[in-house]
């Protein structure tokens, strides 16, 4: 049903012109392990993947990926230009809020919420490590971004010429 579902979406959103959007299919279940691996590494320039372990067939075959990164808000402009020069076309980015376990934080008696940057690059699954090696030395945990930066796999992609990618 994906194919059939990304199809419709992008009909009737009218994604098959330029500029309109993109529309792609993510397996949930691949969420949680990139982004642990990343974590448990300690080091964001050493990208851990694992494209060929554990996966059927179809998984094999899948020709894309999201890069999802996630950081300190002011930064999304320094990393898409390191995205760039590594391969990537473009990206999305998404401000976002970030909130500690215990709330927000209070300095001064004044409440303050982090703002974030969520930043998503759909590109190439053999572009993918280049990326995210470079955007992860220059933006990973260990710098002032302290950026998090993980793949899914995409498929099913309407609204963009696949050779831009």
């Amino acid at each position: 049903m994906i194919p059939h579902l990304i199809y419709e979406v992008g009909r009737k959103l009218g994604l098959n012109h330029p500029g309109t959007g993109i529309g792609f299919a993510v397996p949930l279940s691949a969420i949680n392990q990139p982004a642990l691996s990343l974590l448990k590494e300690g080091t964001a320039a050493n990208i851990q993947t694992d494209d060929n372990d554990g996966k059927d067939d179809k998984q094999m075959d899948r020709k894309f990926d999201l890069i999802v990164a996630i950081m300190n808000q002011g930064y999304s402009e320094e990393f898409m230009t390191v995205a760039r020069e590594a391969g990537a076309g473009g990206g999305t980015v998404i401000n976002a809020r970030g909130l500690m376990k215990t709330g927000p934080a209070k300095i001064f008696g004044i409440s303050v919420q982090y703002e974030k940057e969520v930043i998503l690059i759909l590109t190439a699954r053999e572009k993918k490590v280049p990326i995210m090696e470079a955007v992860s030395k220059s933006h990973g945990v260990a710098s002032k971004a302290e950026g998090i930066v993980f793949s899914l796999p995409a498929e099913n992609i309407t609204g963009i010429d696949l050779r831009q990618l």
